[in-house]
């Protein structure tokens, strides 16, 4: 998903609808484990991975320390934006036998500075399997940062397209989870554009983009789209 791509719509702006009511982590996924994990990406570490920070809820907080972007940006191929983007690659061991799952949402965090006129752009796009599994953005972000911080939590739809069942293996099917982040600016005339910096640039932690996402599970005797892994 491309966030200049959807510059013309920047006057509307997107709601997530709440979280449906499922169950969170079944009692016997408690197992579940990283078997691989890759990305690759714009915004993604140069010689490795993210790094897992911290967590929150039992879930990793993946931390990217070289996201940083900044307005006015010379390189960037739309005027008074920038982005980048990063894929995350993951295999699961130890899921719970007899159960399919799906990302319910998936919450990006980190630093910024907003000139006036300047905005967040953030997207997801997640897979199961190979398929399309929820998609969300939300085309310009202008909630208020909270000393220089946001979080933002990206609801995936549609909600009825879950994974194959995990077999007697344990293996999930493959996840793919894609985040997009960028600033979009305003003329301010002459043929300039509005500032603005998102995350760093100097590997330091405390201004890394941070990536975290929420699988819900189902039994595979609920209803529910079923797609091919």
């Amino acid at each position: 998903m491309k966030l200049l791509h959807l510059l013309p719509l920047l006057s509307l702006a997107h709601s997530a609808p709440s979280p449906q009511t499922l169950t969170p982590i079944p009692p016997d996924s408690t197992s579940v484990h990283v078997n691989n994990m890759t990305t690759y990406g714009t915004g993604c570490p140069i010689g490795g991975g993210p790094i897992a920070q911290a967590t929150k809820d039992g879930r990793p907080i993946f931390a990217f320390t070289e996201w940083g972007l900044s307005l006015p940006d010379p390189d960037s191929e739309t005027p008074g934006a920038a982005e980048k983007w990063c894929s995350e690659e993951i295999d699961l061991g130890g899921g719970p036998v007899g159960m399919r799952m799906r990302i319910e949402s998936v919450t990006v965090s980190g630093v910024a500075t907003l000139g006036a006129g300047t905005k967040l752009a953030v997207a997801v796009e997640t897979r199961l399997g190979g398929v399309e599994g929820g998609v969300s953005s939300l085309l310009p972000f202008s909630g208020a940062l909270i000393e220089g911080a946001f979080e933002v939590a990206l609801v995936t739809e549609p909600t009825d397209v879950w994974s194959e069942c995990v077999p007697a293996s344990g293996v999930v099917p493959h996840l793919s989870i894609k985040v997009t982040a960028g600033l979009v600016g305003t003329e301010v005339g002459g043929g300039m554009y509005s500032t603005g910096t998102l995350a760093g640039e100097s590997r330091d932690l405390k201004k890394a983009l941070k990536v975290r996402f929420t699988p819900v599970w189902q039994p595979c005797s609920s209803t529910g789209v079923l797609v091919p892994s």
